[in-house]
C-alpha cells in the first residue's frame, strides 16, 4: 500500500509541477505587464480555500484576507490589492485566471482583450516557454547528477548495466519467459561458475561457448529477480546469435556544471526537433491516405510509465519529467482551439485584419476544440487501458490489497 502511495504522490506531484509551471509563466508576465489577474490556483476547483490582499475602506486598512469555501469578496467595502491565491479540491495542477482573457472587459485598461498584440502574445508564449525551461532545467539536473546512457563495452561509466533491447520470437530466450526491457544481471554455467555480467560481449562469449547446454540467467525486472535456464543455440539462424535477443550496455555518466548547462538545452532542442519531424511524417502519412500508428499515452499510460521510471531510478524519473515537460510545450505551440497556439493564432489572424475576431465566435471554436481534445482523451484512455491492461491490472490489485 506504501508503494502505491508513494507512486500516486510522484504522479501528482509531477503533473503539478508540469502544468503550475506552465501556469506560473502566464501569471507572472501578465503581473509584469499589468494585466489584471484574478486568481492562481494550486488544483482545479471547487475552492478548499483562498488567500488574498485587500484594503478595507472604512478602516484604512491593508492586510490579507482568507477566503472559505464559499467566501465571496464585497468590493464596496473591501478593495482587492492582489490575485486569490487559492488551494482548490481536484490536484490535477493549476490554473490561472486572467482579467479579460475569453475577450470580455474590453473596456477595462487591466483587460487581457484590451492589450496590444504584442503584450497578449507575450502572455501565451510565457506558459510554453516555462514548460521548455523547467525541461532544460530538469535536463541539466539529470547530467549534473548522472544520466543513463547507451555505452559501449569500453567506455567507463557507472554501475553499468547488460538491458534486453529486443527478443526474437521462437528464439530460447523467448522460451524462458525473457521480455524486452529485462537487465541481465550474472550467468550461471554447468560447471557450477557464476559470472557477474556487466558487457555485452561477455555474455555473448558465454552464450557461444555453452552451446547446446543449459545455462542459467539472472534477470532483474523491476525490483523482482529471476532465474531462468536457457539453451543457447549451436547454429543460430544468420543474425540471431545463440541466445536470439539484443543487447545493450547503459550506465550512467555524468558531466560537469558548465558542460551539463549546455547540455540541458540542447537536448531540449533536439527532442522538440525530433517532435516535430515526427508529427510531420503522421502529417504526411495521412495527406497520402496512408496508414498511421499513433503512439501517444494519456493519464493510464503516464502512471504506468512514471511507476516503471520510478522502478528504474531517480535518473529515469528525471529524465521522464524532463521528456515530458518538453512534450507539453510543444503541443501548447501548436495551432490548435483552446490550446497557447491556438489562441497566438487568432492574435495573428487579428494582426492580419487589422481587427480582433468575433469574441463570441473564438469563444466557440475554442470550447469546441476543448471538447474535441477531452474526446481524444477518453479514447487514448481507453487505449491505454488495452496496452497497458496487464501492468495497470497489478497496479490495482496492489491498491486493493
Amino acid at each position: 500500500m506504501l508503494d502505491i502511495l508513494s507512486l500516486l504522490l510522484i504522479f501528482f506531484a509531477l503533473l503539478a509541477l508540469l502544468i503550475l509551471t506552465h501556469e506560473l509563466g502566464h501569471f507572472l508576465v501578465a503581473r509584469r505587464l499589468g494585466i489584471g489577474v484574478e486568481e492562481f490556483g494550486f488544483g482545479l476547483p471547487p475552492r478548499l480555500i483562498g488567500l488574498v490582499k485587500i484594503k478595507d475602506l472604512a478602516k484604512k486598512t491593508k492586510h490579507w484576507k482568507i477566503l472559505r469555501k464559499h467566501s465571496h469578496l464585497y468590493t464596496k467595502n473591501y478593495k482587492i490589492l492582489s490575485p486569490i491565491y487559492s488551494l482548490n479540491a481536484i490536484p490535477f495542477g493549476g490554473f490561472v485566471k486572467i482579467l479579460g482573457e475569453d475577450g470580455e472587459a474590453r473596456l477595462n485598461p487591466k483587460s487581457f482583450a484590451a492589450q496590444k498584440v504584442w503584450k497578449r502574445f507575450t502572455v501565451l508564449i510565457a506558459g510554453i516557454l516555462m514548460n521548455f525551461i523547467l525541461g532544460s532545467c530538469l535536463f541539466t539536473i539529470g547530467f549534473l547528477y548522472g544520466f543513463p546512457e547507451i555505452a559501449n563495452d569500453e567506455s567507463p561509466v557507472k554501475d553499468p548495466k547488460i538491458q534486453i533491447t529486443y527478443v526474437v520470437p521462437g528464439s530460447p530466450t523467448q522460451e524462458a519467459g525473457i521480455k524486452v526491457g529485462d537487465t541481465v544481471k550474472a550467468v550461471s554455467l554447468p560447471n557450477q561458475t557464476k559470472i557477474e555480467i556487466d558487457k555485452v560481449i561477455t555474455l555473448q562469449t558465454l552464450a557461444q561457448e555453452w552451446a547446446g547446454e543449459k545455462i542459467v540467467l539472472e534477470i532483474l525486472r523491476g525490483d523482482d529477480l529471476y532465474r531462468m535456464a536457457v539453451e543457447p543455440r549451436i547454429n543460430p539462424p544468420s543474425g540471431q546469435g545463440a541466445l536470439g535477443i539484443e543487447l545493450v550496455r547503459i550506465g550512467v555518466t555524468r558531466y560537469p556544471f558548465l558542460e551539463a548547462l549546455k547540455l540541458g538545452p540542447i537536448r531540449s532542442i533536439q527532442l522538440a526537433y525530433l517532435m516535430a519531424d515526427y508529427l510531420r511524417d503522421i502529417v504526411g502519412r495521412i495527406i497520402q491516405a496512408e496508414k498511421v500508428k499513433l503512439e501517444v499515452s494519456g493519464p493510464v499510460g503516464i502512471v504506468v510509465m512514471t511507476n516503471q521510471m520510478r522502478e528504474m531510478g531517480l535518473p529515469y524519473l528525471i529524465q521522464f519529467a524532463a521528456i515530458i515537460s518538453i512534450n507539453l510545450a510543444f503541443i501548447n505551440f501548436l495551432p490548435f482551439p483552446a490550446l497557447d497556439g491556438g489562441r497566438i493564432l487568432f492574435l495573428l489572424v487579428e494582426k492580419i485584419k487589422g481587427r480582433p475576431v468575433s469574441p463570441k465566435l473564438e469563444k466557440i471554436i475554442h470550447a469546441a476544440g476543448l471538447y474535441f481534445l477531452l474526446l481524444l482523451m477518453l479514447i487514448i484512455t481507453f487505449k491505454d487501458v488495452s496496452r497497458f491492461g496487464d501492468k495497470f491490472a497489478m497496479l490495482w490489485e496492489k491498491i486493493i490489497k
